[in-house]
């Protein structure tokens, strides 16, 4: 006898059960995921958009990854929502002095998560590690880069060597 439905108040919800036959619903796996990183320091344009170059691959499950262009492509089928990361450490230079700076998310070349700070033109080498993170909906086709935009009045802007991470993962469809 097949069962049309079962109340919570006849049976045990910490039980263990054993199911022939396909359960569906019960969870995503997750995928696709990926995590990038730097091998080395990255010297940025100054008063611009920047790319950030996440040319070391940590992990891609589905080799949606391109550690050539740091984009990520939702592979088709794959569109839902995804949690995404973006951090990394600003330097100057030794006599630098940095105006502003911002850590960008962007879809299809567009920015949709900007977290930007504006220190007043400090003089510190180094601003401390920043980070960022959001939710966004995705369809196959579109692809995700992490980019900065750093503003100085004097030095040369760069990317901490090593201090880059940049990851997604699929939430949910």
């Amino acid at each position: 006898m097949a069962i049309d439905k079962i109340q919570s108040e006849s049976i045990n919800l910490a039980d263990n059960f054993a199911f022939t036959g396909t359960v569906t619903g019960a969870g995503v796996t997750n995928t696709p995921s990926f995590m990038a990183g730097n091998s080395g320091g990255q010297t940025l344009t100054n008063s611009a958009t920047n790319v950030l170059a996440g040319n070391s691959e940590i992990y891609d499950s589905d080799s949606a990854y391109d550690n050539s262009t740091y984009r990520f492509t939702v592979p088709s089928g794959e569109g839902g929502k995804y949690l995404f990361g973006l951090g990394c450490q600003f330097e100057t230079g030794a006599a630098g002095r940095m105006d502003n700076f911002a850590l960008r998310i962007r879809v299809n070349g567009s920015t949709v998560i900007d977290a930007s700070d504006y220190p007043g033109s400090t003089t510190e080498n180094r601003i401390p590690y920043k980070y960022t993170s959001g939710i966004l909906n995705l369809s196959a086709a579109d692809y995700v880069e992490p980019a900065a935009y750093i503003s100085l009045s004097s030095g040369t802007p760069t990317i901490t060597n090593g201090t880059l991470t940049f990851y997604g993962i699929k939430l949910t469809d």
